[in-house]
């Protein structure tokens, strides 16, 4: 599973890849408020900002007319829709644990006119038949899970013989800025947070990655780094966004004292100034992309 992004001297992620149980239930607790609060704001954030992603998913995945595509951690559903939109008679399905989040999928279904399923279900218990999907898709999802191998065992249920899997992951630490957000609150808040948000990071390595789709019943085929960066002037609107709204990040923020949040923001300022160029700062947004066959 090679990947050019290799770096054998980066640190590896405090976060193992399967939460304990603590973690895990405090993960699904912050991220049911955040995903059903933040629904209608993710689904407008992304409908535009991630569709190079999704097109490069479903580039990679080899969608064919006629084919069956099951879109895991679907959130508002872009994935399946574009590969109805791509393909009018590939049958496209889309899951989420987010009520929420499936409401609005099914919402631009009818809109679009366009036959996709959507259903609220948890990737690690996906009530399907064996067997039943040629194709499947996780596009930023399976960090959000508290166990990505058992994830990845029921989409490989669920998969056809000969399936193929394309998903996308954020970086490792240091190539997403989520690792400076990350960085910034455990240096304040130490080991004693409820949850660390280094889970978001924890399946960026491409190692890992491998293991988990092998340990999952996938054969991988190829991983790479999709290596961008987010211009600002300043840090202080991506602080505002992360830390101030309806994510899960936020609320792990207004877990502490006043002083101690001003701490974090403080913290992460003064890290992402190492990122700063003569046009402004060049702050990490790596992603890792990896298909695999079943």
């Amino acid at each position: 599973m090679p990947d050019r992004s290799i770096d054998t001297d980066a640190a590896a992620s405090p976060v193992p890849p399967v939460l304990d149980p603590g973690m895990a239930g405090e993960l699904r607790r912050r991220e049911r408020v955040a995903f059903e609060d933040g629904a209608a704001a993710y689904q407008a954030m992304v409908a535009e900002a991630g569709r190079a992603l999704r097109t490069a998913l479903l580039d990679l995945v080899r969608l064919e007319p006629g084919l069956s595509l099951l879109d895991v951690c679907t959130g508002p559903g872009w994935i399946a829709l574009d590969a109805a939109g791509r393909h009018p008679d590939v049958r496209a399905t889309g899951v989420d644990l987010s009520p929420a989040m499936i409401e609005l999928a099914r919402r631009t279904a009818t809109d679009r006119a366009l036959p996709v399923e959507f259903s609220t279900m948890d990737a690690e218990d996906l009530r399907f038949d064996d067997a039943t999907f040629d194709r499947v898709t996780c596009g930023m999802g399976l960090m959000h899970v508290p166990d990505p191998r058992r994830a990845l065992e029921e989409m490989a249920r669920a998969a056809r013989p000969g399936a193929v899997l394309a998903l996308s992951v954020w970086g490792r630490t240091h190539e997403t800025f989520h690792g400076i957000l990350a960085d910034a609150l455990r240096d304040v808040a130490g080991p004693g947070t409820a949850l660390d948000y280094g889970y978001l990071t924890r399946l960026g390595d491409p190692a890992l990655l491998g293991d988990l789709l092998r340990g999952g019943g996938w054969s991988p085929e190829t991983t790479t780094l999709v290596d961008s960066a987010v211009v600002l002037p300043d840090a202080e609107p991506l602080w505002a966004q992360m830390a101030t709204g309806g994510t899960t990040y936020a609320s792990l923020v207004a877990d502490l004292a006043p002083d101690r949040q001003r701490a974090v923001h403080d913290r992460f300022l003064e890290r992402c100034e190492a990122h700063r160029r003569a046009d402004g700062l060049h702050l990490p947004s790596g992603l890792r992309l990896a298909v695999a066959t079943r």
